[in-house]
Protein backbone atom coordinates (compact mmCIF):
# COMPACT_ATOMS: atom_id res chain seq x y z
CA UNK A 1 0.00 0.00 0.00
CA UNK A 2 2.61 2.54 0.50
CA UNK A 3 4.11 1.59 -2.61
CA UNK A 4 1.29 2.21 -4.43
CA UNK A 5 0.61 5.34 -2.24
CA UNK A 6 3.95 6.76 -3.48
CA UNK A 7 3.30 5.87 -6.90
CA UNK A 8 0.97 8.46 -7.66
CA UNK A 9 1.36 11.42 -8.62
CA UNK A 10 -0.64 15.04 -7.20
CA UNK A 11 -1.17 17.89 -9.42
CA UNK A 12 -0.58 20.97 -7.03
CA UNK A 13 -3.65 22.60 -9.46
CA UNK A 14 -6.53 21.78 -11.55
CA UNK A 15 -5.25 21.89 -15.25
CA UNK A 16 -5.13 20.52 -18.88
CA UNK A 17 -1.79 18.50 -19.62
CA UNK A 18 0.09 19.52 -22.78
CA UNK A 19 2.81 17.41 -23.26
CA UNK A 20 3.71 13.97 -21.47
CA UNK A 21 7.20 13.61 -20.52
CA UNK A 22 6.81 10.03 -19.08
CA UNK A 23 4.83 6.80 -19.98
CA UNK A 24 2.81 5.15 -17.61
CA UNK A 25 5.19 2.50 -15.63
CA UNK A 26 8.40 4.26 -15.87
CA UNK A 27 10.70 5.26 -13.11
CA UNK A 28 10.91 8.21 -12.33
CA UNK A 29 14.24 9.89 -10.79
CA UNK A 30 13.91 12.74 -8.02
CA UNK A 31 13.72 15.95 -9.73
CA UNK A 32 12.31 14.60 -12.71
CA UNK A 33 9.25 15.77 -14.86
CA UNK A 34 6.43 13.28 -15.57
CA UNK A 35 4.21 15.83 -17.65
CA UNK A 36 3.73 19.72 -18.57
CA UNK A 37 0.18 21.22 -16.88
CA UNK A 38 -1.42 24.00 -17.83
CA UNK A 39 -3.48 25.81 -14.92
CA UNK A 40 -6.90 26.25 -15.42
CA UNK A 41 -7.17 28.51 -12.62
CA UNK A 42 -4.98 30.94 -13.35
CA UNK A 43 -5.09 32.36 -17.20
CA UNK A 44 -3.70 35.80 -17.81
CA UNK A 45 -4.15 38.05 -20.44
CA UNK A 46 -1.00 40.71 -20.88
CA UNK A 47 -1.78 43.84 -22.59
CA UNK A 48 0.93 46.32 -23.75
CA UNK A 49 -0.44 49.56 -22.92
CA UNK A 50 1.06 53.28 -23.34
CA UNK A 51 2.30 54.55 -20.22
CA UNK A 52 0.59 57.58 -20.18
CA UNK A 53 -2.53 55.13 -19.67
CA UNK A 54 -0.44 53.17 -16.82
CA UNK A 55 -2.61 55.92 -14.30
CA UNK A 56 -5.80 55.02 -15.12
CA UNK A 57 -5.31 51.05 -14.47
CA UNK A 58 -6.19 50.01 -11.02
CA UNK A 59 -5.84 46.45 -9.82
CA UNK A 60 -9.12 44.89 -9.26
CA UNK A 61 -10.97 46.83 -11.92
CA UNK A 62 -12.59 44.98 -14.39
CA UNK A 63 -12.21 45.40 -18.22
CA UNK A 64 -13.86 44.01 -21.37
CA UNK A 65 -12.19 40.79 -22.96
CA UNK A 66 -12.40 40.01 -26.45
CA UNK A 67 -10.58 37.09 -28.18
CA UNK A 68 -11.81 37.28 -31.71
CA UNK A 69 -10.45 33.78 -32.61
CA UNK A 70 -12.48 31.86 -30.41
CA UNK A 71 -15.75 34.33 -30.62
CA UNK A 72 -15.53 34.81 -26.90
CA UNK A 73 -16.60 37.89 -24.74
CA UNK A 74 -15.25 37.69 -20.84
CA UNK A 75 -14.87 40.00 -18.47
CA UNK A 76 -10.90 39.85 -17.13
CA UNK A 77 -9.85 41.83 -13.61
CA UNK A 78 -6.84 43.57 -13.70
CA UNK A 79 -4.42 41.96 -11.39
CA UNK A 80 -1.46 44.31 -11.85
CA UNK A 81 0.71 46.88 -14.20
CA UNK A 82 4.48 44.98 -14.61
CA UNK A 83 6.57 47.76 -13.44
CA UNK A 84 9.50 47.27 -16.26
CA UNK A 85 8.49 49.16 -19.50
CA UNK A 86 9.62 48.43 -22.80
CA UNK A 87 12.33 50.90 -23.79
CA UNK A 88 12.29 51.21 -27.29
CA UNK A 89 8.19 52.00 -27.25
CA UNK A 90 7.22 52.72 -23.96
CA UNK A 91 4.80 50.51 -23.36
CA UNK A 92 3.94 48.43 -20.18
CA UNK A 93 2.14 45.17 -19.83
CA UNK A 94 -0.63 45.31 -17.69
CA UNK A 95 -1.99 41.22 -16.50
CA UNK A 96 -5.56 40.34 -16.08
CA UNK A 97 -7.09 37.49 -15.05
CA UNK A 98 -10.27 35.86 -17.07
CA UNK A 99 -11.57 32.69 -16.57
CA UNK A 100 -10.86 29.85 -18.18
CA UNK A 101 -12.79 28.91 -20.99
CA UNK A 102 -12.76 25.14 -23.69
CA UNK A 103 -10.67 25.94 -26.48
CA UNK A 104 -8.40 28.76 -24.98
CA UNK A 105 -4.97 28.50 -26.01
CA UNK A 106 -1.42 29.89 -24.84
CA UNK A 107 -0.53 33.12 -26.94
CA UNK A 108 -3.80 33.67 -28.68
CA UNK A 109 -4.64 37.59 -29.48
CA UNK A 110 -6.89 39.25 -27.25
CA UNK A 111 -8.41 43.11 -27.37
CA UNK A 112 -9.20 44.37 -24.48
CA UNK A 113 -10.56 47.73 -23.85
CA UNK A 114 -8.64 50.10 -21.34
CA UNK A 115 -9.52 53.11 -19.58
CA UNK A 116 -8.15 56.50 -21.03
CA UNK A 117 -9.07 58.70 -18.76
CA UNK A 118 -10.88 59.50 -15.38
CA UNK A 119 -14.49 58.53 -15.10
CA UNK A 120 -16.68 61.66 -16.17
CA UNK A 121 -20.54 62.51 -16.29
CA UNK A 122 -21.57 63.42 -19.49
CA UNK A 123 -24.47 64.06 -21.50
CA UNK A 124 -25.25 63.08 -24.63
CA UNK A 125 -26.79 64.34 -27.46
CA UNK A 126 -27.86 63.56 -30.94
CA UNK A 127 -25.17 64.46 -33.58
CA UNK A 128 -27.96 65.55 -35.62
CA UNK A 129 -28.15 68.35 -33.50
CA UNK A 130 -24.79 69.66 -33.58
CA UNK A 131 -24.12 72.67 -36.22
CA UNK A 132 -20.44 73.92 -36.76
CA UNK A 133 -20.13 77.44 -37.14
CA UNK A 134 -16.65 79.55 -37.25
CA UNK A 135 -14.81 76.53 -36.30
CA UNK A 136 -16.87 75.80 -33.22
CA UNK A 137 -19.62 73.44 -32.65
CA UNK A 138 -22.89 74.52 -30.69
CA UNK A 139 -26.44 73.16 -30.31
CA UNK A 140 -29.46 75.67 -30.67
CA UNK A 141 -31.64 75.37 -26.88
CA UNK A 142 -35.42 76.14 -27.24
CA UNK A 143 -35.57 78.40 -24.27
CA UNK A 144 -38.89 80.60 -23.87
CA UNK A 145 -39.58 79.70 -27.41
CA UNK A 146 -36.34 81.64 -28.71
CA UNK A 147 -32.87 79.66 -30.31
CA UNK A 148 -30.70 79.99 -27.73
CA UNK A 149 -26.67 79.03 -29.15
CA UNK A 150 -24.55 77.09 -26.66
CA UNK A 151 -20.86 75.87 -27.51
CA UNK A 152 -20.12 72.27 -26.99
CA UNK A 153 -17.43 71.17 -24.99
CA UNK A 154 -17.35 67.27 -27.04
CA UNK A 155 -15.43 64.46 -25.16
CA UNK A 156 -16.41 61.62 -27.34
CA UNK A 157 -18.17 60.59 -30.44
CA UNK A 158 -19.90 56.84 -31.13
CA UNK A 159 -22.05 56.74 -33.96
CA UNK A 160 -24.80 59.19 -33.65
CA UNK A 161 -23.99 60.05 -30.37
CA UNK A 162 -22.12 62.73 -29.01
CA UNK A 163 -20.95 62.74 -25.37
CA UNK A 164 -20.71 66.76 -24.43
CA UNK A 165 -19.24 67.81 -20.39
CA UNK A 166 -21.30 71.15 -20.76
CA UNK A 167 -22.85 71.50 -17.22
CA UNK A 168 -25.34 73.78 -18.44
CA UNK A 169 -27.04 71.12 -20.31
CA UNK A 170 -29.92 68.72 -18.26
CA UNK A 171 -31.91 65.97 -19.27
CA UNK A 172 -35.49 67.20 -20.74
CA UNK A 173 -34.10 70.47 -22.42
CA UNK A 174 -35.75 70.78 -25.91
CA UNK A 175 -32.66 70.87 -29.13
CA UNK A 176 -33.42 72.44 -32.10
CA UNK A 177 -32.83 69.25 -34.71
CA UNK A 178 -33.56 71.03 -38.29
Amino acid sequence: ELRLEKSKLRAPFAGIVLERLKNEGDWLAPGDYALRLASTEHVVVKVAISESLARYQKPGSELAVRIDALGLDLTGQIQRLLPVAERRSRTLTLKLAIPYQSGLAANLSAQVRVPTGLPQTVRLLPRDAIVSQAGQEQIFLIDDGKAQAVVLDIVARRGEIVAVSNKELTAGMAVVMD
